[in-house]
């Protein structure tokens, strides 16, 4: 992932430390799913989505992901919502999350595709 700086500086390719989204899950209360390519770090397969590394590497910034997002990142930017007490929002193709602090999550369905306009030389 890019990853500019706060004086707009862009910092090139940076990956977030394993360790520090193992703790960011300790610290929220979130248990991660266990998947069997986790090897010695329950967890690692999860901390590796693009949503969850996003959230390590950006805290309190809208996030959007080209992949729909699965029930366990629901309930892990939940948690991150009440520890943080700070809006967390993310949209994926189906539309757009909107995690508060202490209330169930918000899902906004993307707007219907417009209707085609009609050419202009049919008049009917």
């Amino acid at each position: 992932m890019t990853h500019v700086s706060d004086d707009g500086e862009d910092r090139g390719f940076v990956e977030p430390d394993v360790e520090q989204t193992l703790a960011l899950f300790r610290q929220i209360g979130f248990v991660a799913p266990v998947h069997e390519s986790d090897g010695d770090l329950p967890g690692f397969e999860f901390a590796g989505r693009a949503e969850i590394k996003l959230a390590t590497l950006r805290p309190d910034e809208p996030l959007g992901v080209t992949s729909p997002i699965p029930p366990e990142a629901k309930e892990f930017f939940g948690k991150l919502a009440d520890f943080r007490q700070e809006m967390q929002v993310i949209t994926d193709p189906t539309g757009t999350y909107v995690f508060e602090p202490g209330v169930p999550p918000e899902h906004i369905p993307p707007p219907e595709a417009p209707a085609p306009r009609k050419p202009w030389w049919k008049l009917w």
